[in-house]
């Protein structure tokens, strides 16, 4: 491509080599590189047709748009401050002498080039709009009012000193005259004026292609000799997105989904709450949120898998996002997202993630291909891990991603790159699981992040086994718009149900369930009696599971269990393992008590664990005993009893019985967990048999719609809860995103992302509850060296004094646990951490490993104790971590 420019203009430079100061990058070449790769990601993801219907710019002016903002993205570099700040990292007399200079400035910083190109777009005169995106490009776009006065306040930045703004006035017209005639564009009135969303998703996809371009791998500096003569190199950007090598974006032909496709899909027929799912969907002009309730158990999964491609067909849609409640269900879903959505495509490679913290120690997704076949065949297909999507703020880019829901959160959280997540969940559906599990902290950031998708006109399926009315109401208002008292079902206690909008409608369908209900007996114990049920009937062959509110009692009433039942047939099963003891446990319960297992594997099995038994794992119990708990989540506990048709129980557990201990006097361990009122409410409302699914919706709605106290003491209790709920509100506000709609005064998006979190708590910061720290747990012998336990050790010999190589670092960084929470509350918190970093000079070396770059380590002694902030700590391959407080001497 022939540009004809001036001496100076070919002589800006935007990028240095910092190490080595042997290369550079013009301006105009890199400004052409990002404009290369957004037309081709344009191009390769069809915006111009999945973005028509979400964007208020003109459907053959929505790439032209993109490649003008790409051209113009760094025009802020074309400033005095920036070119003679790159030039102390090019070598003296590079210079070009037709550039004035300036090095003395009154705050350079104060106008940063992304800033400084907003300004200078705004005095070209270009809309503000527009021009917020340039200003918005590295992530974090200016403050409102800083960004108003910024020329006028530091013109030295702009003009230099003495000024000459002639000069760079002319540099400015020069380079936007260029980019208009490059985008397709006559003048500046020609170019599109966007509204708040289209900027959000215009800067995401211009922060993804000029993350592309700043890489040397893709687009290589030039040598300082190689003299910029106004030409660009377009073979430079064919290779280089060549070597980038994007997957082709999913694209759904499941116009009628039938019973014959989903047999297909997963090797069985639907049943009536899948048949009703699909007949929905295939009747739905405008989808929009779809809320399932079913009983545990019953295919919502496949259901919601068969529906996004339907939906994806109608919506213009190019992925699915699948979010789950914690890493373990993540992991135990992928294997089955996997398998779908290699069926999706019979001529494209795909790109697949999954998306949490711990993904890579995950052999499953780890092992997947990272690159499509260098070698193009007719009938390519399959799924790959792209390297560019595997960073923390690209993994939803990916055209299918199952994760952790805080991924999907955060798109309601004030932080940095929010609009890259927006960018990548626009283009999808996305399905959430188990959506009762969230508090009312969590809750906002869920339905604000709700309210964004239904803004780019994203297919939200919302999966549980129940909800309560209201948050079924709250749920669908945060899509449609619509007041929540204007929202009215002709059964608030109808289940299974499904609740939908399709365009400005809303409907609920109660579900014909057609598999059969079933009786189970509920029976209130002290925890001595439930446990000496648990001996009797394990020792007749029953498969028991007990399920605790806190890891401490899980490991109190196992220890109990084992001093009477010895140890042989017990497993004890709780977030507080490392991972390689964790990923065992989850096997063996797996096998022993899993849809698979045999009646030797189960025969006087008795499992002890927490609410990982609740959500993460596919099993099935003969006899349930739980600690009381609130009344949807002891519901979801049940759906662990005779979750699947056997023949051969035991002749005492021919029917379903859930023992509930822990009622009349409320655990305080329950109490921190649940709080008071819920518990009170549950217990006041737990029958004596329920019946699955009948009684389901409405045990669930008496618990949290029914706001009877009577007593002195249920009074309190439910004003600690209303009080609470109020207070999670109110700090969840704190980092939360403004409204989809936002005010008509309220146009750009300076300030959109002002107060928000940083990175590193961003995570976090979606969820509430106390804080937690990890730790990456070794042995000690002294003498310099770390061990791994002894269970998990090949023999290595870790010297602390240097990083290790990188298969052991990886192996390390799997060492990983949470520490108990006595050791994380608010008052102690920073105490312990201090107490870790103090110790971390001995392993200072290990930070130049990626894997162990900012993780604290735990050193034990080799009885696997240590003290920690005035407490001894206790590890065991059978227990996990167990604490007790130090007693002073």
């Amino acid at each position: 491509m022939k540009l004809v420019m001036s001496e100076a203009l070919r002589h800006m430079a935007a990028k240095s080599d910092k190490h080595n100061h042997d290369g550079w990058l013009p301006f105009f070449v890199h400004a052409l590189d990002t404009a290369a790769v957004i037309k081709k990601t344009a191009e390769c993801y069809d915006l111009k047709n999945s973005w028509q219907t979400i964007c208020n710019i003109k459907k053959n002016e929505i790439v032209k748009t993109a490649v003008l903002l790409a051209a113009l993205h760094d025009i802020g570099k074309l400033t005095p401050s920036f070119q003679s700040l790159i030039a102390h990292s090019l070598p003296d007399g590079f210079a070009y002498d037709g550039i004035p200079r300036c090095n003395d400035f009154l705050k350079r910083s104060a106008s940063p080039h992304t800033m400084a190109g907003e300004c200078i777009l705004i005095e070209l005169g270009i809309s503000d709009e527009f021009a917020s995106i340039v200003g918005a490009h590295h992530g974090m776009p200016p403050e409102k009012y800083a960004r108003k006065s910024n020329m006028e306040s530091y013109p030295d930045n702009y003009f230099g000193d003495p000024p000459d703004t002639d000069f760079w006035h002319g540099i400015w017209e020069e380079w936007l005259e260029i980019s208009l005639r490059i985008a397709g564009f006559e003048s500046t009135e020609e170019v599109p004026v966007p509204d708040k969303k289209t900027q959000i998703l215009l800067s995401g996809l211009l922060i993804t292609a000029d993350w592309l371009a700043s890489s040397s791998d893709n687009f290589p500096l030039l040598a300082l000799d190689e003299e910029p003569f106004g030409e660009y190199d377009e073979g430079r950007a064919d290779a280089a997105w060549k070597m980038i090598g994007l997957t082709k974006p999913w694209v759904s032909d499941v116009y009628i989904a039938g019973d014959e496709l989903f047999y297909e899909r997963f090797g069985f027929y639907p049943n009536e709450v899948q048949k009703t799912v699909l007949d929905i969907a295939n009747t739905a002009v405008k989808p929009g949120i779809m809320i399932l309730e079913a009983p545990m158990g019953c295919g919502k999964t496949e259901a919601a898998l068969m529906a996004a491609e339907v939906f994806a067909e109608r919506s213009g849609k190019h992925g699915v996002f699948f979010g789950l409640p914690t890493q373990a269900t993540a992991n135990g879903i992928f294997e089955r997202f996997r398998k779908w959505s290699e069926g999706q495509s019979e001529e494209f490679y795909h790109s697949i993630m999954l998306a949490h913290a711990n993904a890579y120690f995950q052999p499953a997704f780890a092992n997947m291909p990272k690159q499509m076949p260098e070698v193009d065949t007719d009938g390519d297909k399959g799924l790959i891990v792209h390297p560019f999507f595997t960073g923390r703020k690209q993994s939803c880019i990916a055209e299918f991603v199952v994760g952790t829901v805080d991924r999907m959160l955060m798109a309601a959280l004030k932080r940095r790159h929010t609009m890259m997540l927006h960018f990548g969940l626009a283009q999808k559906i996305v399905i959430i699981d188990e959506c009762h599990s969230y508090d009312a902290y969590t809750n906002r950031y869920l339905e604000r992040a709700i309210e964004w998708l239904s803004a780019y006109n994203v297919p939200v399926i919302l999966l549980s086994a129940t909800l309560p009315a209201s948050r079924r109401k709250a749920l669908v208002s945060a899509y449609t718009g619509i007041r929540p008292e204007n929202i009215v079902f002709e059964k608030d206690t109808a289940y299974p149900v499904i609740t939908w909008s399709d365009g400005a409608n809303v409907f609920s369908r109660e579900i014909e369930y057609g598999i059969g209900s079933k009786d189970v007996a509920v029976e209130r114990l002290p925890e001595e009696t439930a446990i000496d049920e648990v001996i009797a009937a394990s020792g007749k062959g029953a498969c028991v599971g007990i399920i605790c509110n806190t890891v401490r009692k899980a490991q109190m009433i196992a220890d109990t269990i084992a001093e009477r039942h010895g140890t042989k047939k017990l497993i004890l099963y709780h977030a507080q393992y490392v991972m390689p003891d964790r990923a065992a446990k989850e096997e063996r319960i797996l096998k022993a008590a899993g849809k698979k297992s045999s009646a030797s594997d189960r025969y006087g099995l008795v499992v002890v664990g927490t609410q990982v038994l609740e959500q993460s794992l596919d099993i099935d119990f003969d006899l349930l005993i739980t600690e009381l708990c609130p009344m949807d989540l002891l519901l979801q506990r049940i759906g662990r009893l005779f979750r699947h048709n056997r023949d051969n129980r035991p002749e005492q557990c021919k029917n379903p019985k859930c023992i509930v201990v822990g009622t009349g006097e409320h655990d305080k361990g329950s109490q921190a967990v649940y709080g008071k009122w819920l518990l009170m409410q549950t217990e006041k409302y737990l029958p004596d048999k329920i019946t699955i699914p009948g009684d389901i919706s409405q045990l669930v709605n008496d618990v949290y719609e029914k706001h009877d106290a009577d007593t002195e003491e249920e009074k309190k209790a439910y004003k600690e809860y209303t009080d609470n709920i109020e207070i999670k509100k109110k700090r969840a506000g704190g980092y939360l995103l403004g409204r989809a709609k936002g005010s008509r005064f309220d146009t750009t998006l300076d300030g959109w992302l002002a107060q928000g979190v940083k990175d590193a708590k961003a995570e976090a910061s979606v969820r509430d509850g106390d804080p937690s720290v990890e730790v990456l747990l070794l042995s000690s012998p002294g003498n310099g060296y770390a061990e791994f336990l002894p269970w998990v050790s090949e023999g290595e010999r870790i010297p602390l004094f240097e990083c290790p190589p990188e298969k052991i670092c990886k192996k390390i960084a799997q060492q990983k646990l949470k520490l108990p929470g006595v050791l994380c509350r608010d008052y102690i918190i920073d105490k312990t951490v201090d107490e870790l970093e103090s110790r971390s000079g001995a392993f200072a070396a290990w930070q130049d490993s990626h894997w162990l770059n900012g993780e604290l380590i735990l050193l034990t002694d080799n009885e696997f104790k240590t003290e920690l902030n005035g407490f001894m700590l206790e590890y065991s391959k059978e227990k996990g971590l167990s604490y007790e407080r130090r007693r002073e001497e």
